[in-house]
């Protein structure tokens, strides 16, 4: 049987909160920080979308050299996505009701969910950065020097 309740919020994402919980933070391991390779099967826009969430991860600390699977998948369901959205839209009005379009829409749900699903996994979502501070630098280099100092220190 599986852990019960909800998925742990990983400790970068509680010090960019601000430790709201005020529990104590556990260690945990810290892959190298760093964005990692580009995939090279992704499409021009997985491409794009890569180079998107890998900014806006990097602008706040989230990002690691060991995120580069997931992440690629994260591109991949967002390219199949868009892709799925322009071919029902290219669908004459007649066919919008069809058996194929019933197919193509139930494509779609799934991959918009999965990329959901798995965007919340990197704090990508609204209800993921609900209590985020806004503009908030990463805070994990100086939590670790805070807790790492001398207590006799008086700085």
């Amino acid at each position: 049987m599986g852990r019960r309740g909800p998925r742990p919020k990983p400790t970068a994402l509680k010090i960019l909160a601000g430790n709201p919980g005020r529990r104590t933070l556990r260690s945990e391991p810290r892959p190298p920080a760093g964005r990692p390779s580009k995939p090279g099967w992704l499409d021009a826009e997985a491409s794009a979308e890569w180079d998107r969430v890998c900014d806006a991860l990097e602008a706040v600390g989230l990002l690691f050299t060991t995120d580069r699977g997931c992440l690629a998948i994260l591109c991949d369901l967002w390219s199949e996505s868009v892709r799925l959205t322009k071919r029902l839209r290219r669908m004459p009005a007649a066919e919008s009701g069809g058996v194929q379009a019933g197919r193509i829409a139930s494509r779609l749900r799934t991959s918009a969910r999965m990329y959901v699903q798995l965007a919340r996994e990197f704090g990508l979502t609204p209800a993921a950065r609900i209590g985020l501070p806004v503009g908030a630098a990463p805070a994990a280099d100086n939590f670790e020097q805070f807790i790492s100092r001398d207590p006799g220190d008086s700085a």
